[in-house]
């Protein structure tokens, strides 16, 4: 299995590589026809190659392919520029596909659902979460369905791939996808003074990194502000986040 971290397993030309044979497949699954395939490749590859964050990501090979998959859009001159965003709208692709009919949840509400897990998880500090726990909480945050637990959690783990579901527990495939998420949510629910909280704490870092950069106007401009504030008292998240005063 890949690794459920963002590790550094794959080299530049292996990397690249990669990308380009998923591009090609992408294209030509999609219908598109193979004259876009090398130029979806090499725009995907260029925008790896001049990211940090984005070649940092791309060291693991699930998310050199969702790299890929969401670089289709630099033809729109849409390009995703950061983790968050390459997570979140892979995310959104899973989503969009159909799932049982007896299972009426849209994929607005899986994301709502998923985000409020990963929020769960990250703030009980959860690498695996017990089945009974997870069934309990999901009711509980359940966004208008009436779904019971049990299908709320088909609705997560059978029809989106994101989540493993064992005897052992409850745990996300992986960590990135989960940080965006619990950042989405977080951001969604205007819990800035919380995120700033926590900034100091390395296990929040990948988060607040994420809400920073899925955060726009007013959301964004009251999370620096709590983070600016924090930053008096705790130095380090000024440096961690690379804020600026005022």
């Amino acid at each position: 299995e890949w690794p459920t971290a963002t590790l550094d397993i794959l080299g530049e030309d292996a990397r690249d590589q990669l990308i380009r044979a998923y591009c090609g497949w992408l294209v030509t699954a999609q219908g598109s026809g193979n004259a876009n395939a090398g130029e979806l490749a090499e725009n995907t590859v260029r925008l790896v190659r001049n990211n940090a964050a984005l070649s940092a990501l791309a060291g693991n090979p699930l998310m050199a392919c969702l790299i890929a998959q969401s670089g289709e859009a630099t033809r729109e001159g849409e390009a995703p520029r950061d983790r968050a965003s390459v997570c979140l709208g892979s995310v959104r692709t899973i989503l969009r596909r159909p799932i049982a009919d007896d299972l009426p949840l849209g994929g607005v509400a899986r994301l709502e659902l998923l985000g409020a897990l990963a929020a769960w998880f990250q703030e009980n500090g959860y690498v695996v979460a017990a089945n009974s726990d997870v069934e309990a909480f999901l009711p509980a945050t359940r966004h208008g369905t009436t779904l019971p637990a049990d299908q709320l959690r088909e609705a997560l783990v059978e029809h989106t791939g994101l989540l493993t579901y064992e005897p052992g527990g409850m745990s996300f495939q992986f960590r990135a996808l989960q940080h965006a998420l619990a950042a989405n949510h977080l951001v969604r629910t205007a819990r800035f003074g919380f995120l700033a909280s926590v900034a100091h704490r390395a296990e929040w870092r990948d988060v607040v990194e994420d809400a920073l950069c899925l955060a726009t106007g007013p959301a964004r401009r009251a999370l620096t502000a709590r983070l600016v504030a924090a930053a008096a008292q705790k130095p380090v998240i000024r440096d961690r986040y690379d804020l600026r005063s005022g």
